[in-house]
């Protein structure tokens, strides 16, 4: 008897001393284990830069529109440096039977004004807007082709300079026989990517080329934008 007692209380105390090890709450003082991440916030975009964006994206999504009509290719953001160190953006490259088309993308709204020959244009908004003034894209345009027929060499194709203004409300106040709203662009493309200036083996030795150029001397955005910068500030 006096044995069954005794074994009694040793199993109430193994049951107590069981719950007293596993059931306790843990103690206010110790904090969780948190595992810290380093996160570099990214700058926000201006609302220029945000309208940039859109309308390269537009155009980009025309261009492979065109090419996949006509057999060609597309480069977006094509930028590189020379070994002299200068860079250069192109915004967007068409390579394909009517040649190779060089574009650079412009998201200014309101009416456009200019010519081939003046330093600035001008797009004037709404009246409780300020207009803007921004270098000749013409020229700056010229400036890509130029720098892109130099990496080229003697194998350059058939070089068409295209400006492709894709938020202006109206281009009628523009002197330029290569600058182009988006529906315009597009229809100017269809009807001269199927020129057959080239066959499909010389569009490809072409498109080869450029990308040999990309691999070879390709360069960030953030970089070509640190050459520009240390350019023009020396």
């Amino acid at each position: 008897m006096m044995i069954d007692v005794l074994l009694y209380i040793i199993l109430i105390f193994f049951a107590f001393f069981v719950c007293f090890v596993f059931c306790r709450p843990q103690s206010r003082n110790k904090s969780p284990t948190v595992t810290h991440q380093t996160i570099i916030p990214k700058k926000p975009l201006s609302e220029q830069e945000t309208f940039g964006k859109r309308g390269e994206q537009q155009v980009s999504l025309m261009l492979k529109k065109v090419a996949e009509s006509c057999g060609g290719h597309v480069f977006n953001d094509y930028t590189f440096a020379d070994q002299q160190g200068f860079s250069t953006n192109i915004d967007h490259l068409l390579i394909c039977k009517g040649g190779l088309f060089v574009i650079e993308t412009k998201a200014n709204k309101g009416l456009i004004y200019g010519n081939d020959n003046d330093d600035y244009w001008r797009a004037e908004k709404e009246p409780w807007q300020e207009d803007k003034e921004f270098k000749n894209p013409v020229r700056q345009n010229q400036g890509h082709i130029n720098h892109l027929r130099r990496m080229m060499g003697g194998k350059a194709p058939k070089i068409i300079s295209m400006v492709i203004f894709s938020a202006a409300s109206s281009l009628a106040h523009v002197n330029s026989s290569c600058t182009y709203s988006l529906r315009s662009a597009y229809e100017y493309l269809i009807s001269k990517a199927n020129e057959e200036k080239y066959s499909p083996q010389t569009v490809e030795r072409f498109r080869r080329i450029l990308f040999i150029i990309q691999e070879e001397h390709g360069i960030s955005i953030e970089e070509h934008n640190a050459i520009v910068r240390d350019r023009f500030s020396s």
